[in-house]
């Protein structure tokens, strides 16, 4: 540091980065040619906690582990998806229905309801005969039995962001 004397400076920096790895760091940070220079012995890490190794998406124990989380009624509904798959429909469309419902945890997306059986369905915000896809992001499901008034449903409740 000696032959940088006259280029560095000492302080504490108030950026984002710094926070979140320095938070409690007390020491100096030199600042060099307008480049702060962090110290590794300063950073500070979490663990992650109850991590298992045994999690995973390419065995069967693993997968078993995922959906051992997910509660009954959820799981239900997924085992009668994956039963009945519309032929009707692309598979990326069958894949990310069933991922949309678990990411809506079996809610209704317009009512917050539970989801049942013979009281669901999967619609797009926007429609395919409208430029809309069949991806995760375009999916939600609703409370109903007819496709049909899927997008009439969505607009008079104002959630279909298009």
């Amino acid at each position: 540091m000696n032959r940088l004397k006259k280029n560095y400076t000492r302080g504490h920096p108030a950026n984002a980065i710094y926070l979140k790895l320095y938070g409690n760091y007390t020491t100096n940070i030199y600042n060099i040619a307008g480049i702060d220079v962090f110290p590794l012995y300063g950073v500070v890490l979490k663990k992650t906690l109850s991590f298992k190794q045994e999690i995973c998406n390419y065995t069967k124990e693993g997968r078993n582990l995922i959906h051992s989380k997910l509660n009954d009624s959820l799981q239900e509904l997924m085992e009668y998806l994956l039963a009945n798959r519309d032929e009707a429909e692309a598979v990326k469309f069958n894949d990310n229905h069933i991922s949309k419902l678990a990411g809506q945890n079996g809610k209704s997306f317009i009512s917050g309801m539970e989801l049942e059986i013979e009281n669901m369905v999967c619609c797009r915000k926007l429609p395919k005969n409208k430029g809309g896809t069949d991806d995760y992001e375009n999916l939600v499901w609703i409370t109903g039995t007819k496709k049909g008034g899927c997008i009439w449903k969505l607009l008079i409740i104002g959630k279909a962001i298009i």
